[in-house]
């Protein structure tokens, strides 16, 4: 072995270690979200891990640990002059602060979503075919909603609606809009607030998200104007309905892509835009995009809910305004 493929050799065995600790510091992270350990430090201040058990009634031991490792992934502060966990402004906003788009702790939640799956997982590798998203369990709409959400808000009206062509005075006036893969609608809803002359119809396939947003939707006062149907991207029949389609994240996920892109196509009036967005990743350029492994890894969420009968791989973000036939 030459000098340079025992440095490449290390330099492999570094990133497993990196990459083990990493999956075992997101579960340790998950159940601190799950449990609320994370916001019982925000909350009461710096504590001692025995402080901590007697404010949360769990196991102090189990605690002494799972904060020295949240401390030594830098997710909490620690003080060894009063053996005290804390949190500072920027933990704060990263693990609580569920309406920054810094905010990260539904990644927590997805990964363990996905990692539950790896057995039928495994079972799709020697076999082919996929896993039905409903199997993935409520928590899956959640965390796609917690990961998602502050980011829609902060942006689609402020920034990506502007950026597209006349269509914020479409929406100002009274126009037409759809939101193909709405999941429980953390897009949609922000959008309608802003125009209140517009309405909006989502289409998602799962039926726990639909519940959800159709109970949002209530909650917040939208149902006479926002509507959710639970129907596959494909099976869409509104034709020449719309003057905005969207579809984040979603396209690339499903059983049958190109289907899907027609029906936006007819579902799309004599004048449209349409914004779709994904993941943009070049294994050539791994050293140039640091998130470029997590883009990869969440491919397999996709291949194994969208392969049942066929997969694309096409363009993975684009913004179209053309005149439609």
């Amino acid at each position: 072995m030459s000098e340079a493929e025992r440095d490449q050799t290390r330099e492999l065995a570094r990133q497993v270690g990196v990459d083990f600790g990493a999956t075992l510091t997101v579960a340790l992270a998950y159940i601190g979200d799950r449990l609320g350990i994370f916001r019982a430090i925000a909350e009461n201040g710096a504590m001692t891990s025995a402080e901590l058990a007697h404010r949360t009634g769990l196991n102090e031991r189990y605690l002494r640990e799972w904060a020295s490792t949240m401390t030594a992934a830098g997710y909490i502060d620690y003080n060894p002059s009063d053996r005290k966990f804390a949190l500072n402004q920027a933990q704060r906003t990263v693990l609580l602060d569920e309406w920054s788009p810094l905010h990260m702790t539904g990644a927590f939640q997805y990964a363990i979503t996905c990692i539950r799956q790896l057995s039928p997982l495994t079972e799709a590798f020697r076999h082919g075919g996929g896993v039905p998203f409903a199997d993935f369990g409520p928590e899956i709409a959640e965390s796609i909603r917690r990961m998602f959400q502050a980011g829609y808000e902060a942006w689609v009206v402020s920034l990506w609606i502007p950026a597209v062509p006349d269509v914020h005075s479409r929406l100002v006036a009274r126009g037409e809009v759809a939101e193909v893969g709405c999941g429980s609608g953390q897009c949609l809803m922000p959008v309608a607030k802003a125009f209140p002359n517009s309405r909006f119809t989502g289409y998602d396939v799962d039926p726990r998200s639909i519940a959800l947003a159709r109970q949002r939707s209530a909650q917040e006062g939208l149902a006479d104007r926002v509507s959710f149907e639970q129907v596959p991207a494909e099976d869409i029949v509104d034709p020449d309905r719309f003057d905005l389609v969207m579809a984040f994240n979603c396209i690339h996920d499903m059983v049958n892509p190109r289907g899907a892109l027609r029906a936006i196509q007819r579902a799309q009036a004599g004048w449209c835009v349409d914004v779709v967005g994904g993941e943009r990743f070049r294994p050539s350029r791994r050293e140039s995009q640091p998130l470029g492994p997590f883009a990869l890894r969440s491919e397999y969420d996709a291949l194994y809910d969208g392969v049942t009968r066929s997969w694309w791989r096409g363009p993975r973000h684009g913004r179209g305004r053309r005149p439609c036939a």
